[in-house]
């Protein structure tokens, strides 16, 4: 039994150089320079993983029962983001995201103490998606955290009790889930529906811009239907 393929990058380029393997067998093809490959096999079920220096691999599940030659078609390899960050996928590609700032709010009215972290938007640059899960790659990202921005564009909202400590009163997260790939780098899909959000810089909370401290660090995205 045989299976073939190309791997391409998302330009359409090949790729050669790729290595294309059946986990769990001895069956492997590295690709040719037109990005093309033939893996010799048994027949049966076979996990493919398709992998290469600096793309994210990629995992096929492939049945392939009788003894003749099957084939598989292109398939894609992202190439990773050569800086450390978060970056946005569009467009086919992983993409550098827009600045943004969140600026704190104090108030005290005699009585009680609350403060809001909002969007600046004279400082910030919308990042514009459609609704849907979206895929991040975290290339080593110091930390973030996503939020949902409510009716006045605050991401979080906090208030001192009657102890004098600070409880938060408002803060909403998109979900997400994350997969861990090698070394320090995973992939994070977060689900958006219409609105407006703000990816924190976060190392255990919010981080402060280096030029003002009571701004913080992050990327403005909104969200359309």
């Amino acid at each position: 039994m045989a299976i073939e393929g190309v791997l391409v990058d998302v330009q359409g380029n090949p790729l050669d150089g790729a290595i294309v393997t059946s986990v769990g067998t001895m069956c492997s093809s590295v690709t040719d320079a037109e990005g093309r490959y033939d893996l010799v096999c048994q027949p049966g079920s076979h996990k493919l993983v398709m992998s290469k220096q600096g793309y994210l691999t990629e995992e096929v599940d492939f049945e392939a029962p009788a003894r003749e030659r099957y084939k598989i078609g292109k398939k894609i390899l992202v190439k990773i983001p050569e800086k450390t960050g978060l970056f946005m996928f569009a467009e086919n590609s992983y993409q550098t995201m827009k600045p943004g700032r969140l600026i704190r709010k104090l108030e005290n009215n005699g009585l009680t103490k609350s403060r809001a972290y909002c969007l600046d938007r004279s400082r910030s640059e919308a990042n514009v998606l459609p609704a849907s899960v979206v895929p991040f790659f975290d290339n080593d990202a110091s930390g973030w955290r996503p939020f949902r921005l409510d009716a006045e564009g605050c991401a979080y909202r906090d208030s001192r009790n009657a102890q004098g400590s600070w409880v938060v009163e408002y803060r909403e997260k998109p979900p997400f889930d994350e997969h861990k790939l090698s070394g320090r780098m995973k992939i994070a899909r977060i689900k958006f529906v219409p609105g407006e959000y703000f990816v924190a810089d976060w190392r255990g909370f919010f981080v402060a811009a280096r030029d003002d401290k009571h701004s913080y660090t992050g990327h403005w995205i909104t969200v359309g239907r």
